[in-house]
């Protein structure tokens, strides 16, 4: 945080144990967000990852205070593979770390943790809603990783466009609790994602939060 009214989030992935000889995976993500009218809008986002040796990269800036929005993407969406992305539906949207800080904001302020939300990453354009699930104590289950208390955010996605045209993936089937997002209170006052688990046809996913405290 560079003052209570700019933020600037950087994180990076990597696989791990059966899913990265499965599906090798890295990414780095960056994002700046800004306060305006007392919320948080987003300024920048970008990602590059590496998937199955394959490298992308997405770029994308609110400017004119976030009244416009450009994007830059390598390589170009493969519309042989995905869904196009209309232009209409890239309007009022925001990318996923301003709108995980949005969500943060509300459990902040003592309020659940339910929103929907209209995100657009460069590559991928869809909407999600989140549900209160309640909260627990994590144990530690990695060398540094979070442990204490929680709450438990679940999440459903509804795609737009830039997905696969061929996937096993149901959106329509999955249920709040087949996508649970932990959020515990950083010394700060925020709440931050500190762990994140998948239930998939292929089996669960978990993704956390490695650092020294949180």
């Amino acid at each position: 945080i560079k003052n209570n009214n700019i933020m600037f989030f950087k994180a990076s992935t990597v696989s791990e144990g059966v899913t990265n000889i499965l599906y090798k995976f890295s990414s780095k993500i960056f994002s700046k967000i800004s306060k305006k009218n007392m919320k948080w809008v987003p300024n920048i986002y970008s990602i590059e990852s590496v998937f199955k040796n394959e490298k992308k990269t997405s770029l994308v800036k609110w400017t004119n205070e976030y009244e416009n929005l450009e994007f830059q993407i390598e390589p170009p969406l493969n519309l042989k593979k995905v869904y196009p992305i209309s232009p209409e539906s890239i309007k009022d949207v925001i990318d996923p770390i301003t709108a995980f800080l949005q969500i943060s904001e509300k459990l902040k302020n003592n309020e659940t943790c339910e929103k929907k939300v209209r995100i657009f990453d460069g590559r991928r354009r869809y909407n999600f809603i989140t549900k209160d699930l309640g909260d627990i104590n994590l144990n530690n289950d990695r060398p540094k990783s979070y442990k204490g208390k929680t709450m438990i955010c679940g999440i459903k996605f509804f795609p737009i466009g830039g997905h696969r045209l061929k996937s096993k993936w149901k959106p329509k089937q999955d249920k709040f609790s087949d996508i649970k997002i932990y959020f515990a209170k950083h010394n700060n006052g925020l709440f931050i994602p500190v762990r994140v688990s998948l239930k998939r046809w292929f089996g669960n996913v978990i993704v956390r939060l490695i650092r020294k405290e949180i």
